[in-house]
């Protein structure tokens, strides 16, 4: 409305007005020469800045706020002034000795050359407001810096906003993780339980120590541990999640480990178990064979009953091969190693294995490992390839494909770890054999090699083929591993060290006697705790012409030894017996008679024998059972030997 139009009560209202005011009101007046002078305020001035305004009247506004005489303000006042217009400024900031504060102005003209300030304090509001923001920024830098994954979701399976962690981690940048729902990134065996995890946040109820598996870019899978918590609308959620992939592989290992150590225990078991049954049954073949012997020779070659000796001769030789698988098994079998490679070893096998294999079966011979020897037995190995071999035939009964190869294998920790301590980290060959057969199942795998645990048909096989090669494996400090998977073959790995890692201490397996046996007239002393064995050896030792003084336990042995005022020439003693053993049996006796030779006989050999501290150099051993013929020469053999100077 016009200015002419005004009313007095209309005037008088504008004033109660501008009176009544909340907000401060400056007026200026802009002189000709060009200086804005302040010519009054509303009371609500006087009480937001503290002081009455009446004293500045007359005053230039730099000369009534001084600290605005070096801002922008008075120029902007003296255009509006002069110009018209309006200006807007928040958050302007005063300060002097009696002021301090935030403002929001206004400033317009009102009529030529006279121009108005309204102002209200903000100094509270931009106070929250700058605590706000920084709040807010740390809350961002938190969010940003955070090393575990943090996210705003909503309900129906989309991030809302993601940290950098999430890049960090699976490899997905946040615009590819926020443009498909987090359900497509979540492993397929774990999405029902997701969807329940998401299902329970909807209801208002915390997801605490969730784990799924989350896809990576480049294909892998991360286990991530989630904390989530909705808000109190319902449709967004609050979730931080941590990458526990390492943790869940070393729990894994940790558990693979214990039960790779559980079933080396429970072997170690069965094979402690399987050599004293083998101890104890040579002792009894020994007895047997020994015996059969003794009457062949009391019969004339056309005596009915030769013929029922000789074949109870084949089976007690049978019983002596069960044992020696034992023993093999058990890995306390004597061994004869030698410096030998394990390529040559494949290769001249490949006759015999075509022989065993059968014309179905295709046998590729890869033989690449190094030129680096081993120390390993001959036959041994070559009794690993037989079984391993024959397995895989049976494996096959429609035809397949065998491959025996050989490679360079550097074992690590990990590896050795995964195996329960059986080897040493470094450098190992490998002898791999890989069917195409039927292949195990993983129930069938946690046994095979169990000793008499079999799947072939009764009377078809022993259960030892593998017990077998398990045993001759650890007997030369190697590890096999086995891979297999049903209706996709089987595939063994023995590594054994190289030449370096050698230093079995076993000693070698005795030969096979000749038809004739030597004969003596000297004096034994012979300790058997068995009376079978103890009665067929001093038979047997008579019948040669030997003095034999017979003696059933070590301490016998002992006294008999100091009431014979004679020399005596050999002991031959079991190593393992009640009371005084044959090792402590012999070291007593030859701080007496420094002269006496010794021969030491068991059934346990190999390791045991090694633990009682019996194989060392210049040791002699007569591995039971025994036959007559070995008897005599190995007795002969330790008589007739030089002494060591």
């Amino acid at each position: 409305m016009p200015h002419s139009h005004r009313t007095p009560n209309a005037e008088a209202r504008l004033q109660n007005l501008v009176q009544a005011s909340p907000m401060g009101m400056h007026m200026y007046r802009l002189e000709e020469d060009g200086r804005l002078v302040f010519e009054a305020a509303n009371p609500a001035a006087d009480r937001i800045l503290g002081f009455d305004h009446r004293k500045i009247e007359g005053l230039t506004i730099e000369e009534a706020f001084a600290p605005l005489a070096q801002t922008a303000i008075p120029d902007a006042y003296r255009r509006i002034a002069a110009q018209g217009g309006t200006w807007n400024e928040q958050q302007v900031f005063y300060t002097d000795q009696k002021i301090s504060g935030a403002f929001d102005v206004h400033a317009f003209q009102f009529e030529p050359n006279r121009m108005a300030a309204l102002f209200l304090e903000v100094t509270d509001r931009v106070r929250m407001e700058n605590e706000l923001r920084e709040k807010t920024e740390e809350l961002d830098r938190f969010f940003t810096l955070a090393i575990d994954l943090l996210c705003i979701a909503d309900m129906d399976g989309w991030f809302r906003r993601l940290n950098p962690a999430f890049e960090k981690v699976l490899g997905w940048s946040i615009e590819e993780l926020s443009s498909r729902r987090f359900l497509d990134f979540v492993h397929p065996d774990d999405r029902d339980a997701t969807v329940d995890a998401v299902a329970r946040l909807a209801s208002h109820r915390p997801v605490l120590n969730f784990i799924n598996r989350f896809l990576c870019k480049d294909g892998t899978h991360r286990y991530l541990e989630w904390r989530a918590f909705p808000d109190a609308t319902g449709k967004l959620f609050f979730a931080a999640a941590r990458d526990i992939s390492e943790r869940i592989e070393a729990e894994e290992a940790r558990v693979r480990m214990e039960t790779e150590l559980r079933h080396v225990q429970k072997i170690e078991s069965i094979g402690k178990l399987a050599g004293g049954v083998a101890h104890d049954f040579n002792n009894l073949l020994t007895a047997i064979i020994g015996q059969m012997e003794l009457a062949k020779v009391s019969l004339s070659p056309e005596s009915p009953a030769l013929r029922h000796l000789e074949e109870a001769d084949k089976a007690a030789g049978r019983a002596s091969s069960l044992t020696r698988q034992l023993l093999a098994f058990s890995r306390k079998q004597l061994i004869e190693p030698e410096e030998l490679n394990l390529n040559e070893i494949v290769r001249d096998m490949h006759a015999m294995l075509s022989s065993v294999l059968g014309e179905g079966i295709e046998l590729v011979i890869d033989p690449q490992g190094p030129k680096d020897l081993v120390r390993v037995d001959r036959d041994q190995m070559e009794q690993i390839i037989i079984n391993l071999s024959i397995n895989a035939r049976d494996a096959m009964p429609s035809g397949g494909k065998l491959q025996i190869s050989t490679r360079m294998a550097q074992l690590d920790r990990a590896f050795c770890e995964g195996h329960a301590g059986q080897c040493e980290p470094g450098p190992h060959v490998m002898l791999r054999l890989e069917d195409t057969g039927c292949g195990m199942t993983d129930e069938v795998k946690a046994h095979i090699f169990e000793p008499f645990f079999t799947t072939k048909p009764r009377g078809k096989g022993t259960g030892l083929g593998l017990a077998t090669v398990y045993g001759a494996a650890r007997q030369h400090r190697g590890v096999v591993d086995v891979r297999s998977e049903v209706g996709k073959g089987t595939c063994f790995e023995l590594y054994f060290p190289l030449i370096a890692g050698a230093g079995l201490v076993d000693e070698p397996v005795l030969t096979a006697a000749a038809a004739k046996i030597p004969r003596g007239t000297e004096t034994i002393l012979l300790a058997e705790d068995e009376p079978a064995v103890l009665d067929v050896a001093s038979t047997i030792l008579r019948s040669l012409g030997y003095n034999v003084i017979p003696c059933l336990s070590g301490a016998v042995a002992q006294e008999r030894a100091a009431q014979h005022p004679d020399p005596i020439h050999l002991l031959l003693t079991d190593v393992i017996m009640p009371g005084l053993d044959g090792k402590e049996l012999a070291q007593r006796l030859l701080r007496e008679r420094p002269e006496l030779r010794v021969l030491f006989a068991s059934g346990y050999t190999g390791n045991i024998l090694a633990e009682r501290g019996v194989v060392d150099d210049g040791v002699e051993i007569l591995a039971k059972p025994y036959t007559p013929q070995t008897l005599g020469h190995k007795v002969r053999e330790v008589l007739d030997a030089p002494r060591p100077r």
